[in-house]
């Protein structure tokens, strides 16, 4: 599938039009770069997955759809994808004013670093909210899927909302909870307690986004289910590991969901990692094996969705049975790698 810049050029896309320079500058950095961007990788990937299972390819356009409409679901997609790094750079904004810290901005030679300032992060995490409904509000689908699209939007925000007003160590002691934080500045493992994470919840909006354009709006929370696991992980793993390697495993991720071949992770967790790890790497083995069993994708398309899956497991040399797949893909391995 083509790279698409992230940012859509029509004037009626829902930008940040009329809003100050502090404010588009901490949109800026606010924002991630598409190559470390999942939630829109995952949409993608599932309207490619969908995609594998049609018979005569040459008849369709890459999505599915009958080539005469090729156009209007690209750009639909494209709607989509901008929609989610929104809601992405929204949520980042919210993290940072929740912990206290400032966003830095640089000006475009980065000879200058500028602290963004209370007001300036609240106007920007509103703009780029209400961009993401915007864009999914107008997208060029009929009613029914636009309306999916929108739903599937606002239960993201939703969940958001209540993450951040969660305690993330609720459910432990005080004695508990002092330990978890003090693990969490050092780097160590954190467990999963409570609402889901941020990177959980916007994957698992992605997949759900990916299977609704696809034109499958019954069977989006299934794979958004997968999508949401793999985003879990992620975010499992910015804990566990060095923020360099946490970058390193974002691109590798994108890369592999893209169809692309992803690099050699070059860090290798410790034992007690690795098994923080475990739990969450089998869950979203199992979401994946469920999309198999249930057949809401082609074979090709599970094969697809599970090429991160399978590159993660690899590169952490983790101890995740994720090759014993069902009779339905042992017989047919078209798209692994």
């Amino acid at each position: 599938m083509a790279d698409h810049p992230h940012t859509p050029s029509t004037p009626h896309d829902g930008s940040p039009n009329g809003l100050s320079g502090p404010v588009r500058q901490c949109l800026d950095v606010a924002t991630p770069s598409p190559d470390r961007a999942v939630a829109p990788a995952c949409a993608r990937a599932v309207v490619k997955a969908m995609a594998a299972g049609v018979d005569d390819p040459g008849r369709r356009c890459e999505n599915g759809n009958q080539r005469g409409r090729a156009d209007e679901h690209t750009w639909t997609l494209e709607m989509v994808s901008s929609a989610l790094i929104a809601l992405e750079g929204y949520a980042r904004i919210r993290e940072v004013m929740l912990e206290g810290t400032a966003i830095r901005a640089t000006n475009t030679d980065a000879a200058a670093v500028e602290a963004v300032d209370t007001d300036c992060l609240l106007l920007s995490g509103d703009a780029l909210l209400a961009r993401a409904h915007h864009l999914v509000a107008t997208v060029p689908l009929e009613a029914p899927r636009r309306l999916a699209c929108l739903r599937a939007v606002t239960r993201a925000s939703s969940d958001l909302a209540e993450t951040f007003g969660t305690d993330p160590l609720r459910g432990l002691t005080s004695e508990e909870g002092s330990a978890t934080s003090d693990a969490r500045e050092s780097g160590a493992g954190v467990p999963h307690v409570g609402a889901p994470s941020v990177g959980e919840i916007l994957c698992r909006c992605g997949g759900q986004l990916g299977m609704i354009v696809s034109g499958d709006v019954d069977e989006a929370a299934s794979v958004g289910t997968y999508t949401g696991n793999l985003g879990a992980v992620l975010d499992h793993l910015e804990v566990v590991a060095d923020e360099e390697t946490a970058v390193r495993v974002r691109y590798g991720v994108v890369r592999s969901l893209r169809g692309e071949r992803a690099p050699q992770l070059g860090w290798q967790p410790t034992t007690d990692e690795r098994e923080r790890l475990v739990d969450s790497l089998e869950a979203t083995v199992d979401a994946r094996r469920t999309l198999d069993r249930t057949a809401v994708l082609p074979v090709r398309g599970v094969g697809w969705l599970g090429q991160p899956l399978r590159w993660l497991v690899r590169e952490l040399d983790v101890a995740v049975d994720v090759e014993h797949e069902t009779g339905r893909e042992r017989d047919d391995d078209d798209g692994e790698e």
